[in-house]
């Protein structure tokens, strides 16, 4: 998923709240005498916290009431927050409820409670779950979601006639929050109803106000511990057997047995600063990336970071350049970071060692300023360090500043040195953008400049020697009522130059969007004329690119895709332009609750004007997952690929108690085609144990 593109905020109230329509709403929190049980059922104990309800729309109709209704309670005790949902619906059998694994809910109605517990207006913790009591989590940085880190918290769900209710459970040693009393928690709520395209909030979001996090209720009457300093260490275990043999590094080897032992570590040094130590981790029940086409690319793909330790935190060292991309440690032996927030200070600081090739040493340090209400200026730094001396260091400036309520401008400057060997040799990188917004238009400014010298060992760049400039403009017609909830002409234009002052890319394009029911969008995207120069050559192409998603049932899920137009053949030495076409089509089936069928194809080809066929590149996944119960899961993955006729099957079974509390035990086999026979190329065999202790 990656992020979680359809969230907004949530609804409701608190005990003892004060119903604003907006910015200025204040929450009275109330503590438990008794607390109650999760467990799915609203026994009277949440009569101490009371209730109240109201719900506004963010989406389709902004500040407009929900069409269903739902309450909320909420309290507190010395060590937990509790918040409870009763949520109606006048179609109960519609409601979208599926046993899954923690984060895969996204496709659900979902509820859950946003928490800016530094008062900052800057961030918050995102806790949601979906009817049945199934988990998701993340963490909101400036309107940029992460659900990489996984808290550990409790929620029991339960479907009934009138709808569905949950139970939440969030301790306070699962949040950072400061030290000083200068400033209040915040909080916002959210409910999802997928079927109606609603997403709902208390208080009542208006776009023209600012974002959502500067429309979050004020919490009052909340006694935060003074220390919710908290240990927690996860030993972990983990036996291998790969086929043909290879030594594991940092294992014990018994035969063709590789055993690895390791683990993480988390202190709280204080509530709001938190050191994590891992001592060679591993992540094999890591899901494999998912497929991305290979064929005739020019620039490097990118691949989302999935490894537990370096998703944890890392909202710390995020800039707009990305500067830290942890998929560059390819194999963990050593980490240690420290993050955190200090009064208008915001910090992280990662020490790691990696293994793969000759081995190098990792060294990233970031340090942000809040500067008014929602602004901040900051420094970063990155290194590393091969064992052969040879050395890559990175450092720059980044800032972000408002200008007003929906607007805001983002810079970076950066410095790269790479030397150990002669000569050496130094670049640097520029961004800029300006981006303004609310519900109804989105207009975006930027320019990227990148030397050809500049390097970064630990980030990810797409392409260097290139100077660029894009606008881009849109705006959503919203619709009262019919089919069609919005439509959405955009507009956009880029142009690059290299460092040598020639003109290498420019581009012009349309698109068109439309929403319909049952999460349904449809876009048009045409490229009435694409400059391109590569190889020494200038080519001149045209496009067209279609997408559908939607989800018309509770059982049925699909995406379709196709670009079609004029491509380049990337031949260092003759490229030429020929015909492209990509297609893509994933459907998913939910025939029952617990189970679920993906299938996944993806088709690549290119051919000569003349029509004769250059390549055909054909890769298809089936993923099968069977969700056992809330804590049992397991699933199988098939992937083949024609154009290399390599391919894999994957399989892993897991229990999960709470995050860091779990066991898996997994099988994969690889296999090439070679002349119409097909030929097992590796075979992996692994089990792992891992247990969560918490003080």
């Amino acid at each position: 998923m990656r992020i979680i593109a359809f969230f907004g905020f949530v609804f409701s109230v608190l005990p003892g709240i004060s119903l604003g329509a907006g910015s200025g709403s204040v929450i009275e929190m109330r503590r438990f005498e008794t607390a109650p049980a999760i467990d799915g059922v609203l026994e009277d104990s949440w009569l101490e916290a009371g209730a109240a309800g109201g719900l506004y729309q963010l989406e389709p109709r902004e500040g407009a009431a929900m069409t269903e209704g739902c309450t909320v309670y909420a309290g507190y005790d010395a060590e937990n927050l509790y918040f409870a949902f009763e949520v109606f619906d006048s179609r109960p059998d519609l409601v979208r409820a599926r046993l899954t694994p923690r984060e895969q809910i996204w496709e659900d109605d979902i509820v859950g409670v946003l928490l800016d517990t530094f008062g900052d207006k800057r961030r918050a913790y995102e806790f949601f779950s979906n009817p049945l009591g199934v988990q998701g989590d993340a963490i909101n940085l400036g309107g940029s979601e992460d659900d990489a880190p996984d808290f550990v918290w409790y929620s029991k769900g339960a479907l009934s006639p009138s709808g569905y209710m949950v139970e939440m459970k969030i301790p306070f040693k699962s949040l950072r929050f400061p030290r000083s009393r200068e400033r209040s928690w915040r909080l916002s709520f959210f409910r999802a109803i997928r079927r109606t395209n609603e997403r709902g909030v208390w208080p009542a979001y208006h776009s023209a106000n600012g974002d959502l996090f500067s429309q979050f209720a004020d919490v009052k009457g909340l006694a935060v511990p003074e220390n919710a300093v908290r240990l927690e260490a996860i030993p972990e275990f983990t036996v291998s057997h790969f086929k043909p043999h290879q030594e594991l590094k940092g294992a014990f080897h018994l035969n063709k047995l590789d055993a690895r032992s390791g683990g993480t570590v988390r202190y709280g040094l204080t509530p709001d600063w938190t050191l994590d130590a891992a001592a060679n981790p591993d992540f094999s029940q890591v899901e494999a990336d998912a497929p991305q086409l290979t064929a005739n690319q020019r620039y490097a793909l990118f691949y989302p970071e999935k490894r537990p330790f370096f998703m944890e935190g890392a909202d710390a060292f995020s800039t707009p350049i990305r500067v830290l991309h942890t998929r560059t440690i390819a194999d963990v032996s050593y980490g240690v970071k420290l993050t955190g927030k200090e009064g208008p200070y915001t910090g992280g600081a990662l020490l790691a060692g990696d293994r793969s090739g000759s081995g190098s040493a990792v060294s990233v340090a970031r340090v942000k300023r809040d500067i008014g209400e929602q602004s901040s200026l900051g420094l970063i730094y990155s290194g590393r360090a091969d064992a052969g001396r040879a050395q890559n260091r990175v450092g720059g400036v980044d800032g972000n500043f408002w200008l007003n309520k929906t607007s805001q401008v983002s810079f970076q400057t950066l410095g790269s040195y790479t030397g150990g060997g002669s000569p050496h040799e130094e670049g640097n990188a520029v961004y800029g953008g300006l981006y303004s917004g609310d519900r109804n238009y989105d207009l975006a400014l930027e320019y990227i400049d990148v030397s050809p010298d500049f390097r970064m060992d630990n980030g990810f760049v797409s392409r260097s020697d290139m100077k660029e400039r894009a606008i881009y403009a849109g705006y959503k017609f919203w619709q009262d009522g019919g089919l069609l909830s919005y439509w959405q002409p955009n507009a956009g234009y880029y142009k690059d130059y290299n460092y040598a002052g020639e003109l290498t890319d420019e581009a012009a394009y349309t698109k068109w969007n439309f929403m319909l029911p049952r999460q349904t969008k449809v876009s048009v995207a045409y490229y009435p004329c694409t400059y391109e120069k590569f190889g020494g050559k200038t080519f001149a192409r045209q496009a067209a690119v279609y997408s559908l998603y939607g989800e018309p049932l509770k059982w049925l899920t699909g995406s379709a895709s196709l670009e079609r137009g004029d491509g380049v053949y990337y031949d260092a030495s003759d490229p030429y332009l020929g015909d492209k076409n990509i297609w893509s089509l994933s459907l998913t089936l939910k025939p029952l609750a617990s189970l679920q069928l993906t299938q996944d194809l993806l088709n690549s080809r290119f051919d000569t004007k003349e029509g004769d066929r250059v390549y055909s590149e054909n890769i298809w996944q089936t993923r099968l997952a069977m969700q056992w119960n809330r804590e049992t899961s397991s699933r199988i993955i098939y992937r083949y690929g024609v154009l290399d006729r390599r391919g894999f099957v994957d399989a892993l079974v897991s229990r999960t108690l709470v995050p860091g509390t779990a066991a898996h035990a997994g099988y994969n086999i690889s296999f090439s085609d070679e002349d119409g026979v097909v030929r097992k190329t590796g075979e992996t065999l692994f089990t792992k144990f891992s247990w969560l202790f918490r003080l």
